[in-house]
């Protein structure tokens, strides 16, 4: 508000930015709920929309889009840029300075917590900020305060908190920050990131096993599915000669139930014996929900006959009766648009309603949170699964500047497939258990007689 009203610059302009506009509106939120509760400053500023303005200086504030083009053509006498380890690069910050160039006191605020993308923009102004401290280098125009923790000290120590937490037990709570501790070193992944983060201001890596196994078989107890009951499927197909998974769920007192199938071919077996040696592969092939096809690529008819029951043998189309469609009520199998198959457009033709599936950060975020939530509270029935048990101990986290979540397959140590089906069908039953009752599917279904 000093710099909007008290600063002596004709035709003041104050911005508020960060990745997103409704981000960017929090601190211009605030500075509109100051101004409501200071009789003084209400004679001064008039509160519009988005917008506050002193009409006899001819001075604005108001929050920014996220595009740095927004700013081209703006002469700005303040900006606050929020959130910035959020930033892929520096554009916007860039654009602001250059923005500020006609005024004679500029200022740019950049707060942020720490994140985890140290190629990014905010880690490099942090660490050339922590070089002017430390004397190594200068510039009278930076001022910089840090508040986070010294390299030597242990996160898990409540006596260390006050460097990272200045207000602790002013404006948080010594016992929250203790209660978050608990709960990220109990469930990992993504929590422990979002409190080192979040709540200890470091910088720290996202690469690291999602779930921890003590979590996992906190599923293991064996909930038979009500077959009457709606069930949702993701299906991760295999590109060539790798694992194939589908998995089912079915709502159950605030979770799911899930159900998961694998398919490999014989030659991913001797594979996997002769490069490293394991037969764990060997292993999986005697459980029942795992099935050995011949040759060394995925046999996608043997998939289709699973679900639908639909075959063809001695070039005629056959059905078995006792297929996951007949057993199940299946609503939707979601699978990846772009690896798709014949496999897909066979199950359509049989009947089964499929719905294309994003594996990015906008379709994998949401339900890879839901997932971890639900995990953590022991809601994720599996029945005691050793593929996905195995499977969840080989998933290594991959999260964007903004905090969404996906598994990376990439990095992960080793197979995942089941992990991405499971994600993909509570993603397709989030999706359709939204919809309003009178609402028209997006999805399809092709039917041929």
């Amino acid at each position: 508000m000093a710099l909007l009203d008290f600063d002596n610059e004709p035709a003041a302009s104050v911005v508020f930015a960060a990745t997103k506009r409704d981000q960017a509106k929090i601190a211009h939120d605030e500075a509109t709920r100051m101004v409501k509760a200071s009789p003084a400053l209400n004679k001064r500023v008039t509160v519009l929309r988005n917008n506050l303005t002193v009409k006899s200086t001819h001075s604005t504030a108001e929050p920014l889009s996220s595009d740095a083009k927004s700013a081209d053509g703006l002469s700005v006498s303040c900006a606050v840029l929020d959130e910035f380890h959020a930033h892929k690069d520096a554009d916007l910050l860039n654009v602001l300075k250059s923005a500020t160039g006609a005024r004679t006191n500029p200022l740019i605020a950049v707060i942020t917590t720490a994140g985890f993308n140290i190629g990014g923009p905010c880690f490099q102004l942090m660490r050339g900020a922590g070089e002017v401290l430390e004397g190594k280098t200068s510039d009278d125009s930076l001022f910089a305060l840090m508040y986070t923790l010294d390299d030597d000290d242990d996160f898990t120590d409540p006596s260390v908190w006050i460097k990272a937490n200045p207000s602790m037990d002013v404006s948080i709570p010594a016992s929250y920050l203790e209660k978050e501790l608990v709960q990220s070193q109990n469930y990992g992944g993504s929590m422990l990131v979002n409190f080192r983060t979040k709540h200890m201001n470091e910088w720290v890596s996202s690469s690291a096993t999602w779930i921890p196994d003590h979590v996992v078989v906190q599923g293991d107890t064996i909930i038979e599915p009500n077959p009457t009951q709606p069930c949702w499927g993701g299906l991760d197909l295999a590109s060539v000669g790798d694992i194939t998974a589908l998995t089912l769920v079915w709502p159950h007192e605030g979770g799911y139930i899930t159900r998961s199938w694998f398919w490999l071919p014989e030659d991913a077996v001797e594979k996997r014996i002769q490069s490293t040696g394991s037969r764990m592969y060997q292993d999986f092939a005697n459980l029942e929900n795992v099935f050995i096809t011949d040759g060394n690529v995925t046999d996608y008819d043997s998939i289709r006959r699973f679900v639908t029951g639909y075959h063809i043998e001695d070039g005629r189309v056959k059905y078995d009766s006792d297929a996951l469609a007949t057993r199940y009520k299946i609503e939707a199998i979601a699978f990846d648009r772009f690896n798709s198959s014949q496999c897909v457009l066979n199950l359509a033709a049989d009947g089964i309603n499929v719905a294309p599936f994003g594996q990015g950060f906008v379709s994998m975020s949401a339900p890879s949170k839901e997932l971890e939530r639900l995990m953590s509270e022991g809601r994720i029935h599996h029945g005691g699964d050793p593929v996905i048990r195995w499977m969840f101990g080989n998933v290594v986290l991959r999260m964007d500047p903004s905090g969404n979540i996906k598994p990376d397959k990439e990095k992960s140590g080793d197979k995942i497939d089941g992990i991405v089906s499971l994600i993909m069908s509570i993603g397709q039953a989030m999706t359709d258990q939204s919809k309003p009752q009178t609402s028209i599917p997006n999805n399809y279904t092709i039917r041929i007689l």
